[in-house]
């Protein structure tokens, strides 16, 4: 899975593996949350414990983390740990008291650019990270304004609709030749982060909605459903029937 936004997930019952790129692997166990940062290429393994796993997910853009930072920096009043390793992308803390319904005070209103509460669910979840070894790197790191993520904001305002990249082009005042040259220098291509943002959304849709597969196929913009199934499966490694009865 390649990350293209920062991301927060509240592991409440279970174990998840993680391994980066580099081959280094990062493991927690429930009640934890993880602060997995963004612009990396992972693999996530997720596991029963006494039969239970429960997790949440939400994704936090870069003009987000830019204002929590501003807050941070505002109100130091400790001495950030930073990190003499380069791969260390992903932090755990453990969940705060009230941190649970905080947590999905901000998956319910992360929708809404305008909303207090999300502002303030946000600081609070983010702040229970800033004794971790390698913060500076990683929070400041999310602030970064790339080009891939502006493409997967976009595609994911309407993830049904039939994106091409000269749509993405003309909403980002580019030419498509100079789109696809700042994406290249990112390591990123609009189709891998067009499949990223179907994907990640169709997770969404099967976890926390309880849709069916037809339902997800046609959110996704897919007509197949057959072909929508292929598509997730060689994505997660798992078909979306098997996708749902785990989580």
């Amino acid at each position: 899975v390649h990350v293209l936004r920062s991301t927060l997930l509240k592991l409440t019952h279970g174990k998840i593996v993680i391994t980066n790129a580099f081959g280094h692997a990062f493991s927690e166990v429930g009640p934890a949350m993880l602060f997995i940062g963004k612009n990396q290429e992972i693999n996530i393994e997720l596991q029963h414990v006494d039969s239970k796993l429960l997790f949440s997910i939400v994704e936090i853009d870069s003009c987000s983390m830019k204002t929590a930072c501003d807050v941070f920096m505002k109100n130091r009043t400790s001495h950030f740990i930073e990190s003499d390793n380069c791969n260390l992308r992903i932090m755990s803390a453990p969940i705060p008291p009230g941190g649970e319904d905080v947590f999905e005070s901000l998956i319910n209103n992360h929708s809404n650019n305008s909303s207090n509460v999300n502002f303030f669910s946000l600081i609070f979840i983010l702040s229970s990270f800033l004794e971790c070894v390698g913060v500076v790197e990683l929070f400041y790191g999310s602030m970064r304004d790339l080009w891939n993520e502006k493409v997967y904001n976009i595609i994911s305002t309407d993830v049904s609709r039939r994106w091409t990249l000269k749509d993405i082009s003309e909403i980002l005042y580019v030419s498509t030749t100079t789109l696809k040259r700042k994406l290249a220098g990112e390591d990123s291509s609009f189709s891998s982060i067009y499949l990223n943002a179907r994907m990640n959304y169709a997770a969404r849709l099967l976890r926390v909605e309880g849709k069916n597969i037809t339902q997800v196929s046609l959110l996704c913009g897919y007509d197949s459903p057959s072909y929508f199934a292929s598509t997730f499966k060689k994505y997660f490694k798992i078909t979306p029937s098997e996708f749902v009865r785990i989580v």
